[in-house]
């Protein structure tokens, strides 16, 4: 599926569809200026947990691993993997500006400095 728009747009609190050959899933960018992938073709990005009535629907991650993104699904902050910009095929949503400060705090707590 070629992307729709340049993934090389993607910054932190984009969220973007990801194909990774099934069905295309959300993931939330968390790579910035202080966390990066190391690679200009890729990103780090978080999973984003399947609404409920999904067949793939979990128990929603704790309070300090989650975000919640209205009309999107819980993010789990603690499950971060890195992307190739190629398969970011849409930007579908954003985390609201007033919450980066929150998730980039909690990220560090995970992973560090």
């Amino acid at each position: 599926m070629p992307p729709e728009e340049d993934s090389g747009d993607a910054v932190f609190g984009d969220v973007w569809l990801v194909d990774f050959g099934d069905e295309p899933e959300p993931r939330l960018v968390v790579s910035g200026r202080r966390y990066a992938s190391g690679r200009p073709d890729t990103v780090l990005a978080a999973v984003i947990d399947a609404p409920p009535g999904h067949p793939s629907y979990a128990a929603p991650a704790s309070g300090l691993l989650g975000e919640e993104i209205p009309g999107v699904g819980r993010v789990q902050l603690d499950i971060i993997s890195t992307v190739y910009r190629h398969r970011l095929t849409r930007r579908v949503a954003a985390l609201a500006p007033e919450r980066h400060t929150s998730v980039v705090g909690r990220i560090r707590d995970l992973i560090g400095p």
